[in-house]
């Protein structure tokens, strides 16, 4: 038995991971999966947004689909069944890299120019961390973890590849900074978004956020009164100078985009909005429901807000 779903004219019930689909495009995404594993004689089961499948071709570890989900969500559906396949002939090759890469990973000399740092949702963190051996909180919810940046692939570096190398913590995060930033180095510029203007850094990488890292070298992002941060998937970071009482409006014309990205993914990371200053990162606790935005600004915040005066 290949499918494991049965196809009938039942409503599709749509779980939460994969909200942005029609049921339509949900339907339709099952059988492309459906379609794939069958033609390859794999029998797979899908639980809570992972394919489990019973083949080693994939390194015996189950599957994601978000991200696979996400990325068809934005292309038209006659593009699915080749993104589908795509995504699966490159994950049989990363398996196959990974195997011989792990034979060597505990060897610093050879691994330390692929040790990165990426961030990622703290629940993340939380469904992997016996596989992580370098984590770091930026805030509440957002989390800088220390990765391989590898050719087709970003793994988790794991606690026994870290021992072997007899570094310490910080020897080896600065080091995955250092090697980010100078594959990666960002890409910041000047948006208008809606009526604010607002610096974004992105790029088609996975690291562009990693800017957040480093704010006291881009003393152009920062205002008089710190920053308004957000980072809704790998790809992007907004950040908005705060000098005066325009940073209302940004916090009403930002929180919608943000959801939106973070909703449409790939690779989504947080809706929060945070203000950042001294060194600090502060959650504003924000949430739209029924089209309402509603926001609860932490006290130290709000007496900012007091100090600050209208736009001259």
């Amino acid at each position: 038995m290949f499918s494991f779903f049965k196809r009938n004219k039942a409503k599709v019930q749509i779980p939460e991971w994969a909200d942005f689909f029609t049921p339509a495009e949900y339907e339709n995404f099952l059988a492309q999966i459906d379609k794939y594993f069958k033609k390859e004689k794999i029998s797979y089961v899908i639980n809570d947004g992972m394919a489990d499948a019973s083949s080693d071709r994939f390194g015996g570890y189950q599957i994601g689909l978000l991200n696979l989900a996400q990325r068809c969500k934005q292309a038209a559906p006659s593009a699915w069944n080749e993104i589908i396949h795509e995504q699966f002939v490159q994950m049989e090759e990363l398996a196959a890299f990974d195997k011989k890469f792990i034979e060597q990973s505990t060897d610093f000399s050879f691994a330390k120019e692929y040790i990165g740092v990426k961030l990622y949702h703290v629940d993340y963190y939380k469904e992997n961390m016996e596989n992580v051996a370098i984590v770091r909180h930026l805030t509440e919810d957002i989390v800088a973890m220390l990765v391989f940046d590898l050719p087709h692939c970003i793994k988790n570096v794991a606690r026994r590849d870290f021992d072997a190398w007899n570094k310490t913590e910080d020897e080896i995060f600065t080091l995955g900074l250092k090697n980010i930033e100078e594959k990666y180095h960002p890409d910041i510029i000047m948006q208008k978004i809606g009526d604010i203007q607002c610096w974004l850094a992105d790029g088609e990488h996975f690291y562009a956020p990693n800017i957040v890292l480093d704010l006291a070298n881009f003393p152009l992002v920062i205002g008089a009164y710190g920053t308004l941060v957000a980072i809704p998937n790998r790809h992007a970071a907004f950040l908005y100078p705060i000098e005066d009482l325009e940073v209302v409006t940004a916090c009403n014309t930002l929180i919608p985009v943000i959801y939106n990205i973070h909703h449409e993914g790939p690779g989504s990371i947080s809706n929060s909005l945070y203000w950042y200053r001294n060194g600090r990162f502060i959650k504003i606790p924000c949430e739209i429901d029924d089209n309402t935005l509603r926001m609860a600004p932490p006290e130290e915040f709000v007496e900012m807000l007091n100090k600050l005066e209208e736009k001259k």
